[in-house]
């Protein structure tokens, strides 16, 4: 299985570099809609260090108690996600 996933990372990767022009990274993607509004979202599942875990949740009990929405790990990494995809050069 292993392999799979590394010879498509290839294919993907060899793809791009073809390409005359790199594409534009743009996300023009509420990273965190409305319950309800959800439907195309995927489910993924990452592996962080503890620590990082933790700082995470902090910062939601931060928000939560500023009386912020998007306090869970889900929200704060879909925010940090769509803000690096954002400000990423090509």
């Amino acid at each position: 299985m292993k392999k799979a996933r590394i010879s498509q990372l290839a294919v993907d990767l060899h793809r791009v570099e073809a390409q005359a022009t790199p594409p534009q990274v743009t996300l023009d993607i509420d990273a965190n809609p409305e319950r309800g509004e959800r439907g195309d979202f995927l489910k993924l599942t990452i592996t962080m260090p503890a620590a990082m875990l933790t700082a995470l949740r902090t910062v939601g009990i931060q928000r939560r108690a500023r009386g912020q929405k998007n306090t869970t790990a889900s929200e704060l990494i879909r925010e940090a996600v769509s803000n690096l995809i954002s400000t990423e050069k090509p």
